[in-house]
């Protein structure tokens, strides 16, 4: 298999946990997800700061500028924050070439692909710190440490976590809740999300921790591929861990108010 199919993984992955969270998601809640023919649009409600996402675009071939064109109109006269997900291997294609010139721009700040194979299997990890969240003060605690570490509120986390689809996973220290993540197993793969350790307990080695606990866990669920996505500052951490880069995740951006 080679990077970019990875990379197709890693995007997958993404996409899925987006239909599974949004299929289960109340009447209301902060973000709508709808599953269309041409792209999965996921509606922000939350304001521009978190912006409507279009994912898993299918265009006809020769069709993009109308594509892109329509996508535009839609939301004319509307103050909206779009972000568009090019998948692996489309990042110089011609639906890229049609955002550009609808006035689309690339993220400053592309997310890495990263992919890890078990051989055969992903180590057993057991760690008595780490728990599955089993009851709703256990992920509430855990959504309130994504909510403080990412800088959003704990609503957010509390629409992407839905039990049992998502999984999520608290570390304690002397009963202190001080990081979590998530386990996303869509698309045939383990998607690792959310890894995040409150300021002050910083460079203990928790991410680590968490990390191998959801590897060990997506191997009982006979899971062989985990995937996950990272700021390039978290590059190494995680090829440490035997993640290898797979590639850059492109996304496209337009923020005003629309003709």
């Amino acid at each position: 298999m080679n990077d970019i199919e990875l990379g197709g993984d890693v995007y997958r992955n993404y996409c899925d946990m987006w239909r599974t969270v949004g299929a289960l998601a109340d009447p209301g809640s902060i973000f709508e997800v709808e599953q269309r023919v041409d792209m999965l649009l996921v509606k922000s409600h939350y304001g521009q700061r978190v912006p409507h996402m279009v994912l898993d675009p299918r265009v006809v071939p020769g069709n993009e500028r109308a594509w892109a064109s329509a996508l535009i109109q839609e939301w004319a006269g509307e103050p909206v924050s779009l972000m568009v997900g090019i998948p692996p291997g489309a990042e110089r294609g011609e639906l890229v070439k049609a955002l550009y010139a609808d006035g689309f721009v690339q993220g400053v700040r592309p997310s890495v692909a990263m992919a890890r194979r078990a051989s055969p299997v992903f180590d057993f990890r057991d760690d008595a710190d780490i728990e599955l969240t089993s009851s709703e003060q256990d992920l509430d605690d855990a959504r309130v440490i994504l909510g403080k570490v990412f800088g959003l509120p704990s609503e957010i986390f509390g629409f992407y976590t839905p039990v049992p689809a998502v999984r999520t996973y608290i570390l304690r220290e002397r009963g202190i809740g001080v990081a979590a993540a998530c386990l996303c197993p869509f698309a045939g793969v383990a998607g690792i999300y959310s890894v995040g350790v409150l300021p002050n307990y910083r460079g203990r080695g928790y991410a680590q921790r968490l990390v191998l606990r959801l590897l060990s866990d997506a191997g009982n669920l006979e899971l062989t591929t985990a995937v996950l996505s990272c700021e390039k500052s978290l590059v190494p951490l995680y090829r440490r861990l035997g993640f290898t880069t797979c590639c850059e995740l492109t996304t496209y951006w337009m923020e005003a108010w629309w003709r």
